[in-house]
């Protein structure tokens, strides 16, 4: 028997013990997310992560020891995410969006991120952690502003651009995704700028397409083989 109704299986299920996970802070909040599992023992820790996460305002229930958070549309949440601030700034450079904000381009927000990065600087001078919360973001739009525009330009995406800085961050610490052992930041830093210069080197040989389309694993082999 066929129904003519649309289902909707959108949906994320952890356990508890994978939801409490430290490395675990990133959900899609348009989704419906379900944690299973929970006990006495840990559904304190359950709930104030989902607290935390999506705000107190969270639209849950809760069954014989599964709690289910419903989908809530960024406007309604208290929380928001990397995906929302994307989707701000999409709907900002769109046809019907800020005529400001369509009008930038590369060139015309240069002086912006050295501003921005000037007063990150300051209140970091000033040991002003809630100054600092605030110009660490505003920093972060100006990076997330020019992957938008090259992005509609054709350049590179945003994920173009996490991609790079991932992959990088894992090239270059032998020290964490390799073989290598720091004892203290002075070995860090000497394993950091010795991968570089492997990185250099491949990029003379051949073009850094290798490098663009491999994958993490590929990426640590590529790595060994040039050290």
């Amino acid at each position: 028997m066929h129904s003519n109704l649309e289902q909707d299986v959108s949906l994320a299920v952890y356990t508890a013990k994978v939801f409490l996970k430290d490395n675990i802070t990133q959900f899609e909040p348009n989704i419906t997310l379900i944690v299973h599992g929970i006990t006495d023992k840990n559904r304190n820790a359950v709930v104030f992560k989902i607290k935390d996460i999506f705000g107190k305002n969270a639209d849950t229930s809760e069954i014989r020891g599964t709690i289910t958070i419903q989908p809530t549309p960024f406007q309604e949440r208290a929380r928001l995410t990397f995906g929302d601030l994307l989707e701000v700034m999409r709907r900002l450079r769109s046809e019907n969006g800020c005529p400001w904000d369509k009008a930038q381009t590369h060139a015309s927000i240069r002086e912006n991120l050295l501003e921005e990065a000037n007063e990150l600087a300051e209140a970091i001078d000033l040991n002003d952690r809630d100054k600092m919360l605030e110009e660490s973001g505003d920093v972060l739009l100006q990076a997330i502003f020019h992957a938008i525009i090259a992005e509609e330009n054709g350049e590179f995406s945003i994920n173009d651009m996490i991609t790079a800085l991932t992959k990088k961050l894992i090239w270059r610490h032998t020290h964490i995704f390799g073989t290598d052992h720091a004892n203290n930041p002075e070995e860090a830093l000497e394993f950091w700028k010795k991968a570089k210069a492997v990185e250099k080197k491949i990029m003379e040989k051949q073009s850094d397409i290798r490098l663009k389309n491999c994958t993490i694993a590929e990426l640590v082999e590529i790595r060994e083989e040039m050290a």
